[in-house]
């Protein structure tokens, strides 16, 4: 007898933490991915300099928690694996949709400018949620990744047009290999997929001078 794998959708309580909350008054959105082995709220408050009066942000969590270590102790979350991957993508890209579509509809505001920051494993998620085009974002921010190899490079090359592609690598950041970005840059060449790219002092972390350089060139 085969053994099959059978699907079911069932329903799921997620999560997500924001700071600057108003009905009226907000002009900017930052949707900010954490990385893989962190939690939302944590993840939020490294971004919390870039709220003032007319700033929001919004900080979902991944839908899948664990501990980091044995049984007990801290926990962490993860986007996805490589098990059952397609389902998991699927999955986060619903849920943040429905978090966009929450926040978003009790906004009275004719044009907001929406900034989506993933970092480490979150680059990934950011990148896949940007490119499924349900949200249109005036900048896609990476830091500590790059974009994935499997999305459709045609939507990329025409979408980040539009939409700024953004890259921020710290300067002794030990999760990067050490030619990964030269071949980035040919990937992003080979592709016609326009990109910014800068550095910035520090190691594969959300620190005050990432921070800082964000706000001066995405910002200004």
């Amino acid at each position: 007898m085969k053994v099959e794998c059978n699907y079911i959708k069932t329903i799921k309580t997620a999560r997500y933490y924001s700071l600057g909350f108003k009905e009226f008054g907000i002009k900017t959105i930052w949707f900010v991915i954490h990385g893989y082995g962190q939690l939302a709220q944590e993840f939020l408050n490294a971004f919390t300099n870039l709220v003032d009066d007319k700033t929001m942000i919004v900080a979902p969590e991944a839908l899948n928690r664990f501990y980091q270590k044995s049984f007990s102790g801290e926990v962490g979350a993860s986007w996805m694996t490589k098990e059952d991957r397609e389902n998991e993508i699927n999955d986060y890209l619903i849920f943040l949709n429905n978090v966009f579509s929450q926040i978003t509809s009790n906004l009275f505001v004719p044009k907001l400018k929406i900034n989506v920051v993933g970092f480490s494993q979150g680059t990934g998620t950011a990148s896949r949620w940007i490119l499924n085009k349900k949200v249109i974002a005036d900048n896609l921010i990476l830091c500590g990744g790059f974009l994935p190899k499997d999305i459709d490079c045609k939507i990329a090359s025409l979408l980040f047009k539009s939409t700024k592609l953004n890259y921020f690598i710290g300067t002794s950041d030990n999760i990067i290999e050490k030619n990964s970005l030269a071949i980035e840059k040919i990937f992003l060449q080979e592709h016609k997929i326009e990109a910014n790219i800068f550095n910035y002092s520090g190691g594969h972390e959300v620190n005050q001078n990432l921070i800082t350089n964000i706000k001066e060139n995405i910002i200004g």
